[in-house]
């Protein structure tokens, strides 16, 4: 168990050690047996440069392995006194801390020949990692990629009768050159400072995240970046697997270079952004800005002020956990987090800031999409779109269809068809 966590530990550090150290035209996702002193050299050089991130963090490396070392052990001892453990003992249990200070000395503190001679199971580091990296989704998918919305469905009068969408994808595009500036950077402040200077992987991020966990303080941390959440929803998947991980970064890597290469350096990192801003979960039934922007507050995202724009973002961490209705008291420290952070990384003004940080928006009630009957008459609908207007699937894009359906005569019509059937049940004398 402890041998096989450093074979992963080992194959995520050759691949991080590409994409930092390396041209995304030289990343290799496979090596030889014989190409293991090239690996060593990939490893030793990867190691070496994040010990100066470590440093630039203030971390001591070899310092914070041996305490982490030290409280496992600790830890270790008092589980073995108590019946039920921690899900922080039981996953410490599991995690060889002596393997990984190991692996460090291996390539850090020895040069790239020598670590090849030492003791770790690098043949099947390499099997482990080709067979990861085997088969890897194109990124490519990503230029074009076209996300499924929403279509509405309006009554006689004009008024919202029921919704048609895919499941998880209940959503109404908007494109990011629509929305104003400050709406697109509370996204970048809440969830990847770096975001306009990394490659795709924020390897300080990576550490911070890393040193988080390591040393149990806080809420666990990913330390993914937008572009790696962009590849995980819409390329890889999203199984939490080491092996989804390693497809991640280096999925995360290519998407950068293609959309790099098709739009242009800064073009290619809004495309990103935008896909992230569109796609991503809210609460409240709604996926991506726009469709959250109305269900919260009635409004399009286009003229969402700086508070709501900040509290929507905030909801990217967690929409459950940060609820404005049920937890607004945790809604309104994530929102003023997010100005927070967007004042530091200079998107707001201090007056901007002061202005919004304690107005928390007013939410509207929130109103369930689907309708609760009807549903043949939306299945003529959908024949009729087909047969009559040419459309092939109407939760690809978005539409609004008026149509004709009475909905109080509807419900009440529904409502005397069910009362007669429970009638005939009853004098049948069936329950």
């Amino acid at each position: 168990m402890m041998e096989h966590f450093i074979i992963k530990i080992l194959a995520v550090g050759l691949a991080l050690s590409q994409l930092i150290n390396r041209p995304a035209a030289d990343f290799r996702t496979e090596f030889t047996p014989e190409q293991m002193p090239e690996v060593s050299q990939i490893l030793h050089d990867g190691c070496v440069t994040m010990t100066k991130e470590f440093d630039a963090e203030d971390i001591d490396f070899e310092e914070f392995f041996t305490l982490i070392l030290a409280q496992t052990e600790a830890q270790k001892a008092k589980a073995a006194s108590v019946e039920k453990k921690s899900v922080t003992e039981s996953m410490m249990e599991k995690i060889d801390i002596k393997g990984l200070l190991s692996a460090y000395k291996s390539f850090c503190k020895t040069d790239a020949d020598s670590s090849s001679e030492q003791n770790l199971p690098m043949q099947e580091v390499l099997t482990y990692y080709n067979s990861t990296l085997k088969d890897l989704p194109d990124a490519a998918k990503l230029v074009d990629l076209k996300l499924p919305q929403a279509t509405t469905i309006l009554d006689r009068s004009g008024q919202r009768f029921s919704e048609l969408y895919r499941d998880n994808n209940r959503r109404l595009w908007v494109p990011l050159s629509e929305l104003p500036d400050y709406v697109q950077k509370a996204f970048v402040a809440a969830e990847d400072k770096r975001f306009f200077t990394h490659n795709g992987i924020d390897i300080k991020g990576l550490i911070r995240a890393f040193a988080n966990n390591f040393s149990g303080t806080g809420r666990p941390q990913g330390g993914s970046t937008i572009t790696q959440q962009v590849v995980k929803n819409l390329v890889v998947g999203d199984d939490l697997t080491f092996e989804r991980k390693i497809r991640e970064i280096v999925v995360a890597r290519q998407a950068e270079g293609i959309l790099e290469a098709h739009f242009g350096k800064d073009q290619g990192k809004l495309k990103i952004l935008e896909l992230y801003i569109n796609y991503v979960f809210l609460g409240r039934a709604s996926w991506g800005i726009e469709m959250a922007a109305k269900s919260y507050f009635g409004i399009s995202a286009r003229d969402l002020s700086l508070p709501q724009a900040a509290m929507l973002a905030g909801l990217t961490k967690g929409p459950n956990y940060y609820h404005p209705e049920r937890y607004p008291d945790r809604a309104k420290d994530r929102m003023q987090y997010v100005l927070g952070r967007m004042k530091e990384d200079g998107y707001i003004t201090d007056e901007q800031f002061k202005a919004a940080v304690n107005e928390f928006p007013t939410l509207i009630t929130f109103v369930s999409p689907r309708t609760r009957g009807a549903f043949y008459y939306l299945d003529s609908i959908l024949r009729s779109a087909k047969k009559i207007a040419g459309i092939e699937s109407l939760t690809q894009d978005h539409y609004v269809i008026q149509s004709t359906v009475h909905t109080q005569l509807q419900e009440l019509t529904e409502r005397a068809l069910q009362d007669g059937l429970a009638d005939y049940e009853t004098e049948s004398g069936r329950a």
